[in-house]
């Protein structure tokens, strides 16, 4: 009552953007946006197949994130390319592919599906029934992750896991074995490692067209951009990746942020589904969708 008594008194020509201002560093706004990001990033407090990691540095570091008003394009850049261990400071990003601990091929389907509103998971095990995309195009995309690993390979997460899972050196007393695994599972087994190879090998089972099983095959982004110009490996696959998803010249990744903003504030995408942009997908109001990316992209992601 006292606010809305405030605001109604206020004779100040632009006290509505005083409001916003107002509205806008709040904690309330922290914690509402935080929960849409949460949503979008499927961040749980539990990460891993088996639900063993804590989330806890990856739910820091996304808040911290909103609370420092960090643009969406740096935060997603942070994501792709975190490397270290989670309880570092600063590393909590690398919760991103923690959430999908072994199934690499399955987070590469997220990112496409979160970053580039395209979905192009049925061409995971074959060529996509409904869309323009090949298996190949999903193993090429894939190839820009590939040989990053997760998980810690340091001293101390060795010293744990003998003290609960070793032989010789194993903890007799089953009170502290609980304990080692716990710090294991929740502390020190918790991490991003590798730049990504920029290339990997076709499934032994491929049924796709422009390959073969077992063919290696090099990184290519599904939209022109990126792609592994050599026959080696390379060093920075994942950063590559990273600054071709969030560039300028990628209009699928201001698309997709536009489309998400105008339902979260009118409970209705432009285009829907809202994480679903096809090639020949058109808006009701291309103007409008035009002019929202635009501005996006003008105000550096600074939603």
């Amino acid at each position: 009552y006292d606010e809305a008594k405030a605001f109604l008194d206020d004779t100040a020509a632009d006290k509505r953007e005083k409001l916003v201002e107002k509205l806008l560093n709040s904690e309330g706004w922290v914690s509402h946006t935080y929960n849409w990001y949460a949503d979008i990033l499927r961040a749980t407090s539990r990460l891993g197949t088996d639900g063993t990691r804590s989330g806890v540095p990856y739910l820091r570091w996304l808040r911290e994130s909103i609370a420092n008003n960090k643009p969406w394009n740096q935060m997603t850049y942070e994501l792709l390319t975190a490397t270290g261990g989670g309880w570092e400071p600063g590393k909590g990003a690398v919760g991103y592919f923690e959430r999908d601990r072994g199934m690499p091929l399955d987070n590469m389907a997220n990112t496409t599906r979160i970053f580039l509103g395209t979905h192009i998971e049925c061409a995971q095990c074959h060529d996509h029934p409904y869309d323009k995309w090949k298996q190949t195009d999903f193993y090429e995309m894939s190839a820009f992750t590939h040989g990053m690993t997760t998980g810690s390979n340091d001293e101390r997460k060795k010293f744990v896991n003998e003290k609960y899972n070793g032989r010789d050196n194993q903890e007799q007393d089953k009170t502290k074995r609980e304990i080692y695994r716990w710090l294991m599972d929740n502390i020190y087994d918790f991490g991003v490692y590798g730049a990504g190879d920029g290339m990997i090998k076709l499934p032994m089972d491929f049924k796709g067209k422009g390959g073969k099983p077992d063919e290696l095959v090099k990184a290519k982004s599904l939209f022109p951009g990126a792609r592994n110009g050599s026959n080696r490996p390379m060093d920075d696959g994942r950063e590559k990746f990273a600054k071709w998803v969030t560039a300028p010249e990628n209009p699928r990744f201001t698309l997709i942020m536009a489309n998400r903003l105008w339902k979260r504030a009118l409970g209705r995408g432009l285009i829907e589904p809202v994480e679903s942009l096809s090639p020949v997908d058109r808006p009701e109001q291309p103007e409008l969708f035009d002019y929202l990316t635009e501005m996006i992209g003008r105000l550096g992601f600074d939603e």
